[in-house]
């Protein structure tokens, strides 16, 4: 049920160093924000958004669309792995997609579990997983043995990532790009950081990294990395307005 309570928990997640988070009367139990919100990157005018359907072909067609704006594979496609069924139809849907002459070329698939519950990468089942990517906390997953043959059949691989680096590549999109993901979507950009990092991303090359998730979905996650509430006013029009009018 929804209560002031979460909204507030739910204003509060959205708070970065460039926000303050107004705290109104205690009885109210809500939250203003203010915030001064920075013009898009120009990078941003060459990316596009894909939501991910439940229907495999849609879905390769809407990550090639992303990586490209046209029927192209991108070269990379990076995705969380948990219990693993995103990887393994992902690669079918980009299969069936290239057989059917409706784009070119195919993806090498990289897929990314969290260190703390990566049993594919370990090659043995993780009895107790913990990880801040709590959607991948998979300790043996379901689809383990396809999507280590998508893997294995792209030419791709399947690591793991830290809580650091996921949290970094959260951090990153929500800064950069104005994207508010859930830790474990943040395991596919986590990925590609560290791919480019240890030189296996090329000059030119096109890679896509698929978010899952609404930062909503784990709203614990941006409150613990929000920075305190910073202001407190009473629930009174003119209080606000008087706090507003002192801040910008």
């Amino acid at each position: 049920m929804t209560n002031s309570a979460t909204r507030f928990d739910r204003m509060s997640s959205l708070a970065t160093s460039t926000l303050t988070v107004v705290a109104l009367g205690a009885a109210t139990a809500v939250a203003a924000a203010l915030a001064a919100v920075p013009p898009a990157p120009a990078a941003a005018a060459d990316l596009a958004a894909a939501s991910p359907c439940t229907d495999a072909l849609a879905t390769a067609a809407a990550a090639a669309a992303a990586a490209a704006g046209a029927a192209a594979a991108p070269d990379w496609l990076a995705i969380p792995v948990g219990n693993a069924g995103n990887i393994t139809a992902y690669w079918k849907g980009f299969r069936e997609y290239a057989a059917r002459g409706r784009s070119a070329g195919l993806p090498r698939m990289a897929g990314f579990q969290a260190a703390g519950a990566a049993p594919i990468v370990l090659g043995r089942p993780v009895e107790h997983p913990e990880t801040i990517a709590t959607a991948i906390r998979i300790g043996n997953p379901a689809s383990w043995a396809s999507a280590r043959a998508a893997a294995d059949d792209s030419g791709g691989f399947i690591d793991s990532v830290t809580d650091e680096e996921i949290l970094e590549a959260y951090r990153l999109l929500a800064q950069t790009e104005g994207v508010f993901a859930e830790p474990a979507s943040c395991a596919s950009a986590a990925g590609l950081i560290k791919m480019a990092r240890d030189g296996r991303l090329q000059d030119g090359q096109r890679a896509v990294a698929v978010l899952t998730g609404n930062g909503l979905k784990d709203p614990s996650t941006a409150i613990d990395c929000a920075p305190p509430v910073r202001a407190a006013v009473d629930a009174d029009y003119d209080a606000v307005r008087r706090l507003i009018e002192e801040r910008v």
